[in-house]
């Protein structure tokens, strides 16, 4: 029996073109920036060194991101860099030292960033604080760019943006490298909509930002009494007060504001019961 003819515009499968998609997927390099050189001065304690289940906050973000099977992951030391390297020192990760840590993160992700454009196509900028972020999430942006044409791939969970974000150097690493930083990556990742592609993820991990809200018993690095999630911390909220008085309460229409709901604990098994996050709070995406 003569196979049947394919319809009008379908496309015929052949080996030749299956193996030109699979070594043009297999040319990108994608390699892993994890910036790990904050002084959590907030924390008292670097937020990556912190206890997060059986592991460190930064532990749980690199075994993500090395179960994801990239090309490389590049860890920015900067703050505490010898504690940091040492806690990551049996795992097969690349260490970068900024020297100007104190400058910021944007300082950090550009230090990252030119030591990647070498050797990658592309880097995945994932966050050392954020350990709840998913394996299957990483896998998903990193084959959009491999399979697709975007030259920025940034993943959405339920309208909002969040991390693990991609962009390609050769594209727009120049354009980067002329950023004064005060917006961050912005003026890049939201600059070019035409070349970035929005993935719908079904985990929210990669969009939850959490913040301190409670002590940690001496100073050193314990496991955290209260995190959740959103921008407000103590000293914030006692500058928020009104002078000579208590805080507005919610009933007053001179002040429009949001009631916080209880956090909720993340679905994810591995994390203690130190840990304790709320997608109400999510932090603006890249």
């Amino acid at each position: 029996m003569r196979p049947s003819c394919p319809a009008a515009g379908q496309k015929l499968w052949s080996p030749r073109r299956f193996y030109v998609i699979l070594d043009n997927q297999m040319t990108k390099r994608i390699c892993a920036l994890v910036p790990a050189a904050g002084t959590s001065t907030r924390m008292g304690s670097p937020k990556q060194l912190l206890p997060f289940g059986g592991k460190t906050v930064l532990q749980a973000v690199v075994d993500t991101l090395l179960e994801a099977e990239l090309d490389d992951v590049l860890v920015v030391l900067g703050h505490k860099a010898d504690a940091v390297r040492a806690s990551l020192a049996e795992r097969p990760v690349l260490f970068q030292t900024n020297p100007d840590y104190r400058q910021g993160m944007f300082s950090s992700i550009m230090c990252g960033l030119s030591t990647l454009q070498e050797t990658a196509d592309a880097a995945l900028i994932a966050l050392g604080d954020q350990p709840h972020i998913r394996e299957s999430v990483v896998r998903k942006v990193a084959a959009a760019y491999r399979n697709g044409n975007e030259g920025i791939v940034v993943p959405v969970y339920r309208g909002r943006r969040g991390h693990p974000a991609l962009v390609d150097l050769g594209r727009y690493f120049p354009e980067i490298r002329s950023l004064k930083g005060e917006d961050g990556l912005k003026p890049v990742m939201r600059g070019h909509p035409d070349d970035t592609l929005e993935v719908e993820v079904e985990d929210g991990g990669g969009v939850a930002g959490y913040r301190y809200a409670g002590g940690i018993p001496g100073g050193t690095g314990q496991a955290l009494t209260g995190v959740v999630a959103g921008r407000t911390t103590p000293a914030k909220a006692a500058r928020r007060r009104p002078r000579g008085g208590s805080a507005r309460s919610r009933s007053s229409p001179a002040v429009k504001r949001r009631t916080a709901r209880p956090a909720r604990p993340h679905p994810d098994t591995r994390i203690g019961s130190a840990w304790a996050g709320s997608l109400r709070g999510l932090r603006a995406g890249p």
